[in-house]
């Protein structure tokens, strides 16, 4: 395969609209923000945009969920391989195929009546094409094997209860369950009967466990309603910019004489202040405070923590009394902290220097 050297921001180019940016999952473990913004610079400039993961540790499933989720975020497609060479054929084989059309991945179906059906029939877990030509010739047609009830499928040769059971429940139960079918949600705590026979309180159900973020690495400390995330280096170098109410004038006139914020970033409201949520440096040591006098900015940094929904330190959740409450489209769970701008890293560090 011809190739030549040239000035150009990703990695290689393989096509007229196709680029492929590689990484090793070591290098990125080292160098965690690296690839963010290698993504981000050139996320409007490709049609085809490929990240090629070269996977050189033998624990690469935490590095490959983080990689994964970050792909997705920004709109890669994440290609894995696993030897210098694997990975040197998809480099290959991306530029060989620049002019090829789908059409070599996609399944064909023939234009037959039996074909047909077996391919409908079989994408159901457990049924193969001789089970499909089994119930072809005992029902005739798809309409009399979808209306037969279970009872009558088993009867079939080579299908035993389970593969009935399982092609009945495909084919006659709905695709969404009614309200009324639906399960209740359980109910963590029944009503307590006071002495004198009337009911007491009723009390108030357990938070959610800290799952939503422990599948982002974060470590989320629960008591009662009241939950914190850590910040440093055992959180993905997690760094979180708490903003006043009051400083948000100033926070604006920083951001229009250095730079705006960068796009996408996770943020929520609590009380009167507003979260924003960063990877930053792990150099930044416990929380500190920005614009001097007026506290109006305040970086959680190493060994340091800041609330967190679906509740507030202060004990309420969601937007009443002061809770916690993600900005719409910006929870953790739709976008990934970005790097923070560079004009707040210059800021922090001679804050964090002045001590």
């Amino acid at each position: 395969m011809p190739w030549r050297f040239g000035e150009i921001e990703p990695d290689f180019i393989v096509g007229a609209a196709a680029a492929v940016l590689y990484i090793s999952v070591q290098y990125h473990l080292l160098n965690p923000g690296y690839l963010r913004a290698r993504l981000l610079a050139l996320s409007d400039k490709f049609r085809v945009r490929i990240l090629l993961v070269h996977v050189d540790v033998d624990d690469s499933q935490s590095a490959l969920h983080k990689l994964t989720q970050l792909a997705f975020a920004e709109k890669w497609s994440l290609v894995c391989g696993w030897s210098r060479e694997e990975v040197a054929r998809y480099i290959e084989t991306f530029k060989l195929y620049e002019n090829r059309s789908a059409d070599l991945i996609q399944g064909r179906t023939d234009d037959d009546y039996t074909s047909k059906l077996t391919s409908c029939l079989t994408a159901v877990r457990l049924v193969n094409k001789t089970d499909v030509t089994t119930l072809a010739s005992t029902f005739g047609t798809l309409r009399a094997i979808m209306t037969a009830p279970a009872h009558e499928i088993k009867l079939c040769p080579g299908i035993g209860q389970q593969k009935a059971a399982q092609l009945a429940g495909v084919l006659q139960e709905p695709f969404l369950a009614s309200r009324s079918q639906r399960p209740a949600q359980p109910q963590h705590q029944a009503a307590a009967i006071q002495a004198d026979g009337a009911p007491a309180a009723q009390a108030a159900p357990d938070p959610p466990a800290a799952e939503p973020y422990a599948s982002f690495g974060l470590v989320v400390r629960q008591q009662g309603r009241a939950w914190t995330v850590h910040c440093g280096r055992e959180c993905g170098n997690l760094a979180v910019v708490q903003v006043a109410e009051e400083g948000v004038t100033e926070w604006e006139a920083l951001a229009a004489r250095a730079g705006s914020l960068p796009p996408n970033t996770p943020a929520c409201t609590w009380q009167s202040a507003v979260l924003l949520f960063f990877q930053f440096d792990p150099a930044f040591g416990r929380p500190r405070t920005l614009l001097g006098s007026n506290a109006c900015i305040t970086i959680h940094g190493e060994g340091g923590s800041a609330p967190v929904p679906p509740a507030s330190q202060n004990g309420a959740n969601d937007e009443q009394d002061g809770g916690c409450c993600w900005a719409p489209g910006h929870s953790l769970g739709d976008l990934l902290p970005p790097p923070p701008p560079s004009w707040l890293v210059q800021a922090a560090k001679e804050v964090c220097a002045a001590g």
